[in-house]
Order: C-alpha cells, then structure tokens, then sequence
C-alpha cells in the first residue's frame, strides 16, 4: 500500500494523491460498495491514523474497514456528496438537499372542530382531508386527539411537498377506517408528496392499507402506530430516501384469513417496494396475518435495523429480487411452530 499512498500508513489525507494513483485512476475507485466484504473487518490503528484516505473518521461501523476508504452507511451520510439520505435535511444540509421551503404557516385540527373555523389553536378544523386542500407547502398541520372517521377513503391525501403532519403534544389523533369504505388498494393515509413528515398519528381498521408512500422521496414516518389493516400496514413504494422510526406496526395483512378482497396477494404489514436509499429502525413489526417486512421488487440500498420483529404468521424478514439491502441488529423472534424465521 506504500507505493500507492505514500509513506503515511494512517491514509489520513489526499496531499498528493495525483503523484502517487497512476494516471488514469481515480481516487473514488478505492471506494469501498456496500456488501463489501472488506467492510469491518479491518484492525484499529492508533492516531494520528484515525481516518481514512478520504478524511472520514474512523471507525464508521464495528470495526474497520479494510483499505483505504472508510465505507459510510446511509446512517452515516456525508454532507457535500450531493446526496440527499439518511439524516441530512435541507436545514442540517443544504447543498445536499436544497434550500428549505420559506417557513410555513401551522394549523390545527379537532375531531371537535368545524371547517368553517379559521384553523387556530382556539377554532380548529375538523377534518385532515380539509386541512389537506386548504394548506401550503411548508406548512403544518396539529392534529388534536380523537378519532377522525370520515366516510370519504383515503381519509387523508396528502399532496403539499414539506407539510408536517403532527399529533399535539400528550395527545393521540386516531384515524380509524371501521374495516370499511373505498376500494381494495385505498390506504387511510396516502402521503404523494416530497418532504412530507408524519408523526405521532394511529391509523387502524382499514379494509386496505394503513399507511401508503407512493412515488416520493424525503418523507419521514415516525412515532406512529398502525394496527388492524386487510393489506399491509405500512407500505412504501416506488419512492426514495425515506425514513421509518420509532413506529408500531402490527396485524397487517388480515385479508389472508378473511379472504373476503378479490385479489389474492402475498402480504406483509410492512412492505417495501421498489424503494431505495431508505431507513427502517428503531420500530416493532409483529402479529401479521402473514409475514411481517417484505423488502422487494426492485428495492435498492435499505437499511432494516435495531427492530423488534416478532410473532408474525409467516416469514419475519422476506427479501426477493431486491439489492443492496442490509439487514442487521434486529431482534427477531416469535418464530416457532407455524411462524418461519428469515
């Protein structure tokens, strides 16, 4: 490695990189991939050799790597690489993510409430699918706690790119579907905006979907329960960069016991489709009518970590014609007689 990167063996800087990697070579083609089997494998090096090649402090996971470059995970994101993932948000990382939207307005919602109000604190709305229509990007919605069970499916769209959809604090707005109303594929909340974080919210009782994320990128989900739900609790598709956590998702994917829906499926109560550059953690997935995370179709780069999976009917953890994912630090457990594990 001398010949390659001078005489310092820590690889702590680039300083005359174009000398030393032969013409032709760039210095991102050391740059170790994810599955990469050089990853924590490595031994520790005392300072001043506490970084790699690149700058990056090292260790970055267990271990370290093997190599010149330190390999960092979507947890672990770098601000300047020009990718938006994990953490990084346009406030923590502007040039990754872009400006942040002008600083919105909040509202706030009541099951209590009128549409006719003005959406304070004093005089809120009552319905989420009002506040939906009314609201600008970047603003915020409260919801204050209660059941909200409109008849109309999804109760809630939502359409406004860097809205905050929030549970008041010490409260708990429910979003209930009563096992009943709209078709077989509608979810109670459909989220098909970028930016869009959602938070504190119990969705239950959908003769569909709890929670659906389709075709966005930079949404968060997190402190959220969904329960109860005929397909799957929480499904994320054809979207990116989205992060999952602190989340309680369970009894998904009832319609494989009451087998009332017209369209068999293998379901999950957390399922990711076609999805990439994304975080699941810190969550509990347990109790499915059949298996409990299904990480397929086409996902990319998915990271499943530090949850507590459980007791679902089926397979804990189903991946298939997916890549780059990573799996790891869960608790999985609950897999006996007629449970299966990964």
């Amino acid at each position: 490695m001398g010949s390659i990167f001078g005489a310092n063996p820590g690889l702590a800087k680039l300083s005359g990189w174009n000398s030393i990697v032969p013409q032709g070579i760039k210095k991102d083609d050391f740059k170790i991939k994810a599955g990469s089997p050089a990853i924590d494998k490595g031994i520790s090096i005392a300072p001043p050799y506490n970084s790699d090649a690149f700058g990056t402090v090292r260790p970055q996971g267990l271990a370290f790597d093997i190599g010149a470059h330190e390999y960092i995970s979507i947890q672990n994101p770098v601000c300047g690489d020009k990718i938006c993932n994990g953490a990084e948000t346009c406030s923590t990382c502007p040039g990754d993510c872009g400006a942040c939207p002008p600083a919105g307005k909040t509202y706030y919602v009541s099951p209590t409430g009128s549409n006719s109000n003005a959406g304070t604190l004093a005089f809120p709305w009552k319905d989420l699918s009002y506040a939906a229509a009314i609201i600008a990007p970047g603003d915020k919605v409260i919801a204050r706690g209660g059941i909200y069970s409109p008849a109309d499916r999804p109760i809630l769209t939502i359409k406004k790119a860097s809205t905050t959809w929030q549970a008041y604090p010490g409260e708990k707005p429910i979003i209930d579907g009563n096992e009943e109303g709209g078709g077989e594929w509608s979810p109670l909340v459909s989220i098909q905006a970028n930016g869009v974080v959602f938070d504190g919210f119990e969705v239950r009782e959908s003769r569909s979907r709890g929670i659906n994320v389709y075709q966005t990128s930079g949404v968060t989900v997190k402190n959220c329960t969904v329960t109860e739900t005929w397909r799957a609790g929480l499904l994320l598709e054809h979207s990116s960069g989205i992060l999952v956590e602190n989340c309680i998702l369970s009894r998904g994917a009832k319609d494989r016991v009451l087998k009332q829906l017209s369209t068999s499926v293998w379901p999950s109560t957390l399922a990711v489709v076609n999805t990439k550059n994304s975080l699941i953690r810190n969550s509990r997935i347990f109790d499915s009518y059949f298996e409990g995370v299904d990480i397929i179709k086409g996902s990319e780069d998915v990271i499943l970590e530090h949850n507590e999976i459980y007791g679902n009917e089926r397979l804990q953890v189903y991946l298939s014609n997916a890549r780059n994912n990573t799996v790891r630090y869960n608790l999985v457990y609950g897999t006996g007689p007629g449970h299966q594990g990964t």
